[in-house]
């Protein structure tokens, strides 16, 4: 009926999904933590960038993660660890570059 009471107004977010909530927050911690360990392991130690992109894309999937959420696990790993790049940690046009 038009104009009259919406049937499900009241209704209230069950525990079920709190629950499903705190996993999937768990779980993207978890790959942040994994990613970022895993990018700083490849930059310490050297590797080249085509391990780094096959320990993505394994975290990726490990995870069930999205390509947009692997970026945003990358970008602070990079912007963090950008000064260790040889001969850009004291001119800002070659870390852009570096970027």
């Amino acid at each position: 009926m038009l104009g009259g009471p919406v049937p499900y107004a009241q209704e209230v977010e069950s525990d079920l999904d709190e629950e499903e909530n705190d996993v999937e927050e768990n779980e993207r911690i978890a790959f942040e933590n994994e990613m970022k360990k895993t990018l700083d392991r490849c930059i310490k130690n050297k590797f080249p960038i085509s391990n780094a992109i096959m320990e993505v894309k394994s975290l990726k999937m490990t995870y069930n993660m999205e390509y947009s959420e692997c970026v945003e696990a990358f970008y602070p790993v990079l912007f963090d660890n950008i000064s260790t790049i040889e001969g850009v940690s004291d001119d800002a046009t070659k870390r852009a570059k570096a970027i």
